[in-house]
C-alpha cells in the first residue's frame, strides 16, 4: 500500500546532496523510486520475486518524465548474499525489523541485521531506522478485538486495509503471535479477502540503542512519528538516524 509520510520522512533525513544509498528489503519500490527521483543513487534488494517484478514497470514509468534515475535492484537473502558498498545509508524501513523472518531466534537475526548495516555503510555514514515500536506492546498484542494496522491505496489503484484479529504477547520472550487480515479492493471492484498468522520479536528501544553502539553507531536523530515528534508512551513508531563512526 501507498504511505507517502514515511517517504517524506526519510527523503527530510537524508538531505538534498545526492548518496549512494541502499534499501533492505525494498519489495516493490515504494521507497526506493522516489529516493531515486530526488537525486540519490539508490540499490535495493529483496527476496520476494513477486514484489520485485513490480518495479520494471513502475522504473519505466519513472523514466518518461525523469530519464537520468540511478536504480538498482536485484532478488537476494539479507543474509547469504554480498549487499555491496560501502554506502553513504543504508535504510531499513518498511518495518523489517519486526518482520524479519527466520527459522532460530528473531532477536538474534535483528541483532545480526544491524550487524551487517554497519559492515556496508562507510564511516560517517547512516543507518536510518523506520518501525513500530511499542512502548507498552501488551496493549497492542493481548487482544481480542481487531486492530487495525494500516490502511491506503497503492499506485496500481488497489486499496487495502491490514488488521490484527488476535494476538498474544509474551514479556519474557517479547515474542508476539497472531492472526491478521488482509482485505483488497481492486481497481475493478472485485474484493479479496486473505487470513494469515504472524510471529514478530518486539524489541525494545533500549535493545535497538545497544544494537547499535556495539556496531559503533551513534544515534544522532529519532523520533516518534514521520512528522518529527519525539517517541513517546502515546507514539508506535521509532524513527531513527545513526551514524557509523
Amino acid at each position: 500500500m501507498t504511505e507517502t509520510s514515511d517517504v517524506e520522512c526519510l527523503l527530510r533525513l537524508l538531505g538534498p546532496t545526492p548518496k549512494n544509498v541502499l534499501e533492505v528489503c525494498c519489495g516493490s519500490g515504494r521507497v526506493l523510486v522516489p529516493i531515486a527521483m530526488a537525486g540519490h543513487h539508490v540499490t535495493g534488494f529483496d527476496l520476494d520475486t513477486e514484489m520485485l517484478a513490480y518495479l520494471p514497470a513502475k522504473v519505466n514509468r519513472v523514466k518518461q518524465h525523469t530519464p537520468h534515475i540511478d536504480i538498482h535492484w536485484s532478488e537476494k537473502d539479507l543474509f547469504q548474499g554480498d549487499w555491496g558498498g560501502p554506502y553513504d545509508a543504508i535504510i531499513l524501513a518498511g518495518n523489517i525489523m519486526l518482520n524479519i523472518i527466520t527459522e532460530g531466534d528473531y532477536d538474534a537475526a535483528q541483532r545480526r541485521m544491524l550487524a551487517l548495516a554497519s559492515q556496508h555503510v562507510q564511516p560517517q555514514g547512516h543507518l536510518i531506522l523506520h518501525f513500530d515500536c511499542f512502548a507498552h506492546p501488551e496493549e497492542v498484542f493481548n487482544s481480542q478485538r481487531e486492530r487495525l494496522i494500516f490502511e491506503g491505496t497503492d499506485d496500481r489503484g488497489v486499496y487495502g486495509r491490514y488488521l490484527i484479529c488476535s494476538g498474544r504477547y509474551d514479556p519474557q520472550t517479547q515474542m508476539a503471535r497472531g492472526s491478521h487480515r488482509t482485505e483488497l479492493t481492486l481497481p475493478d471492484g472485485s474484493q479479496q479477502v486473505c487470513y494469515g498468522s504472524f510471529t514478530k520479536h518486539i524489541p525494545t528501544l533500549a535493545q535497538v540503542h545497544d544494537w547499535l553502539q556495539e556496531n559503533d553507531c551513534a544515534v544522532v536523530e529519532e523520533y516518534g512519528d514521520d512528522q518529527g515528534n519525539p517517541i513517546g508512551v502515546k507514539t508506535h513508531k521509532a524513527i531513527i538516524m545513526a551514524k557509523k563512526r
